[in-house]
């Protein structure tokens, strides 16, 4: 336990589960993600920052811990898109808080790899930060106004699929579009090891179980070419996991399928987006983009203060890695 007068720094068996959940619940603009169960899942051994009240937690900080090199580093899990500070009462971050908070957790942790802080769009955030962007949908609106949207390019590749005979409809697990995603989308990706399709399914367990995911699958005649993990949480619709045939991408399943999601969704009569939960990369934020969603800015904390010997191996490690995926 560490204390710098305003957060406390627990590790996970000192940390209060009931306490931790209870203040997400009370927090306005929450994700699942920081979640003590879902962290137990994609990140065992996490820690995190806490601010107490008279009544428990008020303000909670996930951070993700993993051990290498002999030292604790900070890692953002897969299946964990945004973490950072959730304060119970609270509309955002407050930036005094959160800058605080950054900087306990830099000089706490010397290898910092890609943390993302949600909310902090609209603050300026010096230092060790990186900004990148996700796309949500309103579906409040009505599925015109949403369509109306979408760029040009994108309506047409949505009529083109549509018109081509592929049918978008609900299945009942994620089989198949985990076999997909290991055989077409994987080797692509560097840093899986195998461990991620574990967690996914431990994760789609509990979800079930909740009744908050629904898997949805474009088919032509026989043929699967893409599915989608869509996952109900507070007031997002999140784009959890996909994945694609290259036959499905050539005729442009994945966006038939997003479109029947919103369409089946549109005109809510309660806040909801659908969340995109899109990564860094730009061409797959490009390809949400053109669904016409409002950017949603976010900033990322990363940090090498290792010793150089460390640097070297780390480059090392990944030139190998990368060269034999080729």
């Amino acid at each position: 336990m560490y204390k710098d007068g305003r957060y406390t720094l627990l590790q996970r068996h000192q940390i209060d589960d009931n306490y931790w959940d209870s203040c997400l619940d009370q927090c306005t603009y929450r994700l699942p993600y920081p979640y003590t169960w879902w962290l137990d899942i994609v990140s065992p051994g996490w820690c995190g920052l806490v601010q107490y009240s008279s009544e428990g937690y008020s303000a909670v900080f996930p951070l993700p811990v993993r051990r290498k090199f002999g030292k604790q580093l900070l890692r953002q899990p897969v299946f964990g898109h945004q973490l950072g500070l959730f304060a119970q009462g609270k509309a955002k971050p407050d930036k005094e808080s959160l800058v605080r908070a950054i900087d306990l957790i830099c000089h706490t942790f010397p290898y910092i790899d890609g943390l993302a802080l949600h909310g902090t769009g609209r603050y300026e955030l010096s230092g060790t930060t990186l900004i990148r962007h996700n796309y949500l949908i309103d579906l409040r609106q009505s599925y015109n106004q949403i369509l109306n949207a979408y760029a040009g390019n994108r309506r047409r590749e949505i009529s083109a699929a549509a018109q081509a005979g592929i049918v978008v409809q609900k299945t009942n697990g994620p089989e198949k579009m985990v076999e997909v995603f290991r055989k077409y989308i994987e080797p692509g990706i560097y840093g899986i090891d195998g461990t991620e399709y574990p967690m996914f399914h431990a994760l789609f367990k509990k979800w079930q179980q909740m009744k908050a995911v629904t898997v949805y699958e474009s088919v032509l005649q026989d043929q699967w070419l893409a599915g989608a993990a869509i996952l109900r949480w507070h007031n997002r619709l999140i784009y959890i996991f996909n994945a694609s045939t290259p036959e499905g991408k050539r005729l442009d399943a994945l966006s038939l399928l997003i479109d029947r999601v919103v369409a089946e969704h549109a005109g809510s009569n309660v806040p909801l987006w659908f969340d995109f939960e899109a990564p860094a990369s730009q061409s797959v934020l490009d390809y949400y983009r053109r669904f016409g969603g409002r950017k949603e800015t976010y900033h990322v904390i990363h940090q090498n203060n290792l010793p150089q010997i460390l640097k070297t191996i780390q480059k090392a490690r990944k030139w190998i890695v990368q060269s034999f995926r080729k």
